[in-house]
């Protein structure tokens, strides 16, 4: 299962893909998937410099953990 996530902070991840659902639902989403037995599951972070670039390191530490 690949899942699109381009930021953890909420109003980054507004902007980037123009939708009216917090981050918190794709989060969700993805132990939702995880609890049924989807797996593995492959998240994709487009990166737009100076947009959310800083959340690199941070979206690949949540996921690590």
């Amino acid at each position: 299962m690949t899942v699109s996530l381009d930021a953890l902070d909420d109003s980054i991840f507004r902007r980037m893909n123009d939708v009216d659902f917090p981050v918190a639902d794709v989060l969700d989403g993805i132990t939702a998937a995880q609890s049924a037995g989807f797996g593995p599951i492959k998240v994709n972070m487009v990166v737009k410099r100076g947009t959310n670039d800083h959340e690199i390191v941070p979206m690949a530490r949540f996921f690590r953990d």
